[in-house]
Order: structure tokens, then sequence, then C-alpha cells
């Protein structure tokens, strides 16, 4: 297990790449800790109670990773666990990543999804593409729902303060709910 606190402060590491065998990352894990990249290992099952199973992430958390802007997440981590996880709230987030390994998992142009593509688990909150030029291209200021989607998750589109690139969503055909904050206010 990864306790409480473990990297508090490691304000000048920015990747973290934890060994495989961790099974657990606890609550404020990485308080303080300016990462921009985390990969958690294929063996992590559990995120602790501020880092998700309590379905939130704690603002002493989500404050304190400021600077991460890609999560890979690994094999062991079930689509429940991440759907429950908050990760959205991460509000410089730009992707997310999947273990090839993941039976459960899948990221398709860094947005997160169940394996079979049913559940849309997390759009980052700071996703966009760019041209040439450095400018966001049109088809990133809008997001189509996957006809395969039927269900949003809880915090799959973040907080209201979240999504400054995204002006559009698309509802895909299939789509039948959207679970408790899965537009965690949004007001645009």
């Amino acid at each position: 297990a990864i306790p409480s606190e473990a990297f508090n402060s490691l304000t000048k590491v920015t990747t973290l790449t934890l060994a495989e065998g961790i099974e657990t990352l606890e609550s404020e894990a990485f308080t303080g800790f300016a990462i921009s990249s985390l990969v958690i290992p294929d063996s992590v099952t559990t995120l602790g109670h501020k880092f998700g199973s309590d379905g939130k992430i704690s603002d002493i958390v989500v404050s304190s990773m400021k600077n991460l802007q890609s999560i890979t997440l690994g094999a062991s981590l079930t689509a429940d666990v991440v759907a429950q996880s908050g990760l959205n709230k991460i509000e410089t987030l730009t992707e997310y990543k999947v273990s090839e390994k993941s039976t459960e998992l899948i990221a398709v142009d860094g947005v997160l999804y169940s394996k079979d593509m049913t559940r849309l688990l997390g759009y980052p909150a700071s996703k966009a593409d760019y041209n040439d030029e450095g400018v966001q291209t049109e088809e990133s200021k809008t997001f189509t729902i996957p006809d395969t989607v039927i269900t949003i998750e809880p915090y799959a589109f973040g907080s209201d303060s979240s999504h400054k690139f995204l002006k559009s969503i698309v509802f895909g055909a299939n789509v039948k709910t959207v679970e408790l904050q899965g537009f965690y206010q949004r007001q645009d």
C-alpha cells in the first residue's frame, strides 16, 4: 500500500511510476505532489477513500494535483472503482491511458470507457487537440458520445470550472442513464 501523504510536497518530481505489487493507493497519497504523469501499476485494485472509494476525491487531493495531465490506469482497476473515483475533478487532466492488460477499461482518444464501451467513465477536464499552428481544432470543441454508451457515470464530466475547451456535447443514440453528478455542476 502507498499510505496517506507518502509523497507529501515533492514539488520538483513531475513523473511517477509505481512498482508492480502495490495493491492500494491510500487517501491523500499524493498531497502536495506536483506530478504531471502518473502510472498506476496493474497490481493496484483499491483507491483509498479520498482517492476513490467514497465516490469523491477530496479538495485537498485535487488541489495538490494541479499539474497532473496524464494518468495511466492499471489492469486490476475495475470500472466500478474508477467510476466512483472522481478523477475528472482534476482540472489539468488531458488524457486517460489504460494498461493493455485491462479487461475492464479502455481509453479511446484519451477518453475513458468500460471495455465494452457501454459506460462513459471520464472525459478529461483539459482535453483539447491543436493543429500545427497551435490553434484548437473545431473537432475538439465538440464531443460526441459514442452510440455504444448506455450510461454516463458519476463525475464523467467533472465540475463547472472544468472543460474550458469543450463547448458542445452530443449524446449518442443509446444513452439511457446519466448517473448522479455525471455532469457535476456543469453550467455551460
